[in-house]
C-alpha cells in the first residue's frame, strides 16, 4: 500500500506554551486510526517551538515549526516548503491563520485543503474579508457540532455543501 501523507497544520499547540491544546489531544487520540487507514502525519505549528509538541514527538509523530509572528506573510513560502518537502497529499487545518494560510498554501500546490472548525468564535471584519476571498479554496470543512457548521457557513463563508459534522470523540478511561 502507497503511504500518503497527511499535513496537520495548527496555528499554535497550546494556548499557554506549555500544556497541549484540545486540538493535539484530539489529534493524538485519533492517530492510530488515520495512521491504519494509509496516512503518514506530519504536523506543523505556524509558531516558534513549544513545549507542548513534545507530547506529539513522544507519539512518533513529527513536528515542524515554522516559527512565524501571527500575522506574517512569511508563512506563506514556508509553510509551502514543507508541504513540498513532506510530499504532502492533504492539508488539514486548524485555527484561523492555519486555515487561510493553508487554502492559499493547498491553491499554490495543487493540494486539497480541510478545514477543520472546533468553536463559534467572534469573526473580525478582516477575518470575515479573508475568509469570503479564501471560501472557494475550501476542499472540505469539517465541523464539531451543528451550531459550528452554522458558524462556519455564516461567519467563515465556507460553502454549505463542503461542511460534515465529526464530533469529538474522547477516551472514557481518561
Amino acid at each position: 500500500m502507497n503511504r500518503r501523507t497527511l499535513l496537520f497544520t495548527i496555528d499554535k499547540l497550546s494556548m499557554d506554551g506549555e500544556h497541549p491544546s484540545s486540538i493535539v489531544l484530539n489529534l493524538l487520540d485519533g492517530i492510530h486510526p488515520i495512521r491504519e487507514e494509509g496516512f503518514d502525519v506530519v504536523v506543523v505549528d505556524l509558531r516558534p517551538e513549544e513545549k507542548a509538541g513534545q507530547v506529539l514527538v513522544d507519539a512518533g509523530i513529527p513536528v515542524r515549526y515554522l516559527g512565524k509572528g501571527i500575522f506574517s506573510p512569511s508563512i506563506l513560502p514556508a509553510l509551502m516548503r514543507v508541504v513540498r518537502q513532506e510530499n504532502a497529499d492533504l492539508l488539514h487545518c486548524h485555527g484561523y491563520n492555519a486555515a487561510n494560510f493553508g487554502r492559499l498554501a493547498g491553491y499554490l500546490t495543487g493540494k486539497p485543503v480541510v478545514i477543520h472548525e472546533h468553536a463559534v468564535l467572534a469573526v473580525k471584519p478582516h477575518q470575515f474579508l479573508a475568509d469570503k476571498l479564501l471560501s472557494r479554496l475550501t476542499t472540505c470543512g469539517v465541523a464539531i457540532s451543528e451550531a459550528v457548521r452554522e458558524f462556519m457557513i455564516r461567519g467563515r463563508s465556507v460553502p454549505e455543501d463542503r461542511i460534515t459534522i465529526v464530533h469529538n470523540g474522547i477516551q472514557l478511561d481518561r
